[in-house]
């Protein structure tokens, strides 16, 4: 429900991780703070030289490509011919088909090149089974039933006749039996290398961001529980207010009370909801003010060409239509939503020292 300084956005094509991005359709105000000064709140711990030991598996061998493409090939249904002719209750066929409603073809019942997997059908009872125990190449029509409550008024309950062709039985492709023909009919590419080899340089680059995703989470974890800070209960007390009238601008019908809205859709009362909404902004404020301090302590500041970028590229990655817009999503007005993204830009710079100085070990 919040957009948080412990949510982190990965951004692979700049030097920046954000650290406070969240999900686009949450909202969390900040309120001004130039009067919340680190120092009188955090006694930082040692933040230079973190280390931190990994247990994800970031290697990418020929099995982790093969077994990727694997599943592309189930994602987009890739099959080959099989040499049975005849359709089994397990079977996958390649047909066309018409539907027939008093012998005129009725709208959305024809298709062409479909693949349909017997056992495992999404069509209406009736349709694949109809299929069992016919040929390859042959044409014939069947009688099947919609449901009852199928959905259009003029099909439901009604027997209609469907007429088959049925061009091949599938069998199943993987990436050891997958052709050059079948990666540029499906993936535009040229071959079964050019697919493995792009395959990889994905896996490789998510790798390395889930890497860096889990270290800077580890790093986080550390920072945190290696400084001690006392948190101003003014500021969580205006923060939880303004998000809570936030919460309630964006999400709770006019004329309804906040309350009554989350009785009704999350069975929550409003103090579980507050209690809630303060132990997030605790968080954030408390790695916000570490942040800060270190940020203090390094002298490290805003650029303000590399904060442009910054916010352009998240425009560009989202669904705001400018920056005023984005600022008065993450504030409760304009003002409050841009000191609310430069501090986190200034606080990822922060985190961008620690990790930068952090040792990092895998397993």
């Amino acid at each position: 429900m919040k957009k948080s300084f412990l949510t982190g956005l990965l951004l692979a094509s700049m030097s920046l991780t954000m650290i406070s991005c969240g999900k686009s359709d949450e909202v969390k105000p900040i309120g001004k703070s130039e009067d919340t000064k680190a120092s009188e709140y955090v006694t930082l711990g040692e933040y230079k030289g973190i280390e931190v030991t990994l247990d994800g598996d970031y290697v990418v061998d020929d099995k982790a490509v093969d077994d990727y493409i694997d599943q592309l090939i189930s994602y987009y249904g890739i099959y080959d011919k099989s040499d049975e002719t005849v359709v089994a209750e397990d079977s996958v066929v390649n047909v066309d088909y018409t539907g027939y409603q008093d012998n005129q073809p009725f709208e959305s019942g024809t298709a062409k090149d479909r693949v349909v997997d017997i056992a495992n059908s999404s069509y209406i009872p009736g349709f694949a089974e109809s299929l069992v125990g016919h040929e390859v190449g042959e044409t014939f029509r069947a009688d099947v039933t919609f449901p009852e409550e199928y959905g259009v008024e003029s099909l439901n309950g009604q027997t209609v006749q469907f007429e088959f062709t049925i061009h091949y039985i599938c069998k199943n492709v993987t990436a050891a039996t997958l052709t050059d023909e079948m990666v540029k009919d499906n993936f535009q590419l040229d071959s079964v290398s050019a697919l493995k080899e792009d395959s990889k340089n994905y896996l490789v680059q998510s790798a390395e961001a889930q890497k860096n995703s889990d270290a800077r989470s580890s790093i986080m974890t550390k920072l945190v529980e290696s400084s001690t800070v006392t948190l101003p209960e003014d500021e969580v007390s205006k923060r939880v207010d303004e998000y809570v009238e936030k919460y309630k601008e964006a999400y709770v019908p006019e004329g309804k009370d906040l309350e009554d809205y989350l009785k009704e859709y999350y069975n929550i009362t409003y103090d579980e909801f507050v209690d809630e909404q303060k132990k997030g902004v605790e968080d954030d404020l408390t790695l916000e003010l570490i942040c800060q301090a270190i940020a203090d302590q390094e002298g490290i500041t805003i650029d303000e060409a590399d904060y442009s970028s910054y916010v352009e590229y998240f425009l560009q990655n989202s669904n705001y239509e400018d920056e005023a817009t984005l600022y008065r999503t993450y504030g409760k007005d304009e003002e409050s939503g841009k000191e609310y993204f430069r501090k986190m830009f200034l606080c990822n710079q922060a985190l961008d020292f620690v990790v930068n100085n952090a040792v990092i070990n895998t397993k």
